[in-house]
This record gives C-alpha cells, sequence and structure tokens, in this order.
C-alpha cells in the first residue's frame, strides 16, 4: 500500500433500517467517489462564503450631448437588430379582437 494514503473504514448493519437504505441506495455507486464527495460538499456548506472585491473602482464620467436626428436614427437602427428587441417587438403588436356575435336562440 502507499504511504500517499490513508484508509477509514466504514460498517454497516444489515439489521439497522438506515443501514439498509443507504446500501441499498449505494448498490451501483463507487462508494469511495461517491463519500468523498459528500464530504466535500458538507465542506463547502460550512466555510464561509469568502467575497474578493475589486482593489480599483473605476468611474466613468458620461457626458450628454445634443444628438442629431441622423444620430437617434442610427441608434434606432441598431437597435432593432437585436434579436431581444424584435421579439419583443413581435409580441407587442395589438391583434385585433374578434367581433362579437351573439347567439340565436
Amino acid at each position: 500500500m502507499s504511504k500517499n494514503k490513508k484508509i477509514k473504514s466504514v460498517s454497516f448493519n444489515f439489521k439497522n433500517e438506515n443501514d439498509k437504505k443507504i446500501l441499498k441506495h449505494i448498490a451501483r455507486r463507487n462508494f469511495s467517489v461517491y463519500v468523498k464527495k459528500l464530504i466535500l460538499a458538507d465542506i463547502e456548506r460550512k466555510e464561509p462564503v469568502q467575497k474578493e472585491f475589486p482593489v480599483e473602482v473605476k468611474k466613468e464620467v458620461v457626458t450628454i450631448t445634443k444628438k442629431s436626428i441622423y444620430d437617434v436614427a442610427q441608434i434606432k437602427k441598431e437597435e432593432i437588430k437585436s434579436p431581444l428587441i424584435q421579439k419583443r417587438a413581435e409580441e407587442s403588436t395589438i391583434k385585433p379582437a374578434r367581433p362579437y356575435i351573439p347567439k340565436r336562440n
């Protein structure tokens, strides 16, 4: 056996209902890999989440200028090319309602 391995055994009792359920559940699995994944998931669940904050915050300066009619028209053309805007435009079209025709008795 390798010096790089440590073996931990697990015992199951056939008379214990919970152990029977476990044995049935793991019957066709690689037990070692399954247990290791469960232990890692437990460790990750218990560890506090460490958030990384950006070291430097960059601020952008937005300048507002008057746009010519040509610029606005170009922007609208580009927006219409977007698939999401096309989909919304198709969905927003008003469909004519069917006329109400009362039934005769």
